[in-house]
């Protein structure tokens, strides 16, 4: 997908390429662990992208901005969807400090897209229901981290936090980032 709208070649830049995962759980043995290796998949993309979420955006912002003139506009909630037989009816009500800030805004566009996650406010508006299930939480962090042992000694089972992270080249089953 990002290929073909023009943007991996930005992505590679600013990511960093990972082959696979350990999946640590408590108690379980390090031979034992579950473990992805992308590596082996005949594919041009053979891993999938660490990348951080603002780098991600900043990609896209750049993208939108030099291929089609569109500057996304942050701070804007979304108050009404209505389908009209001639298009969809938006209501949009801007953030900020000015005179008209809090107020609603209208238009009429020829559709709408909901990219907002299972408790999607364009879904709703339109009155699609949700048929799946909202399952488990999934945490990631973008941290920096002083003195980091790369010697694998910074997983452990006996902690109900743990997390993993693959170095590019490295053995599957190693730890450390480099």
């Amino acid at each position: 997908m990002f290929e073909h709208i023009g943007v991996a070649h930005r992505l590679e830049e600013v990511c960093l390429p990972c082959p696979g995962n350990v999946y640590h759980f408590q108690g379980m043995p390090a031979d034992q662990l579950p473990r992805t290796d992308f590596r082996t998949l005949p594919s041009r993309y053979a891993f999938y992208y660490k990348l951080n979420q603002n780098d991600f955006e900043q990609v896209l912002r750049e993208h939108l901005n030099a291929q089609y003139s569109l500057v996304p506009e942050y701070g804007t909630e979304l108050v009404s969807v209505t389908e009209c037989e001639d298009g969809v009816d938006v209501g949009l009500r801007h953030a900020g400090a000015g005179a008209d800030a809090g107020d609603v805004e209208h238009g009429r566009y020829d559709w709408v897209v909901g990219c907002d996650g299972s408790k999607s406010r364009v879904r709703q508006e339109a009155g699609i229901g949700f048929t799946g299930q909202r399952v488990g939480v999934m945490a990631m962090m973008d941290v920096e981290i002083e003195a980091f042992p790369h010697d694998g000694s910074w997983s452990t089972t006996s902690s109900p936090l743990t997390f993993s992270c693959w170095s590019p080249g490295s053995p599957v089953g190693t730890g450390g980032c480099t």
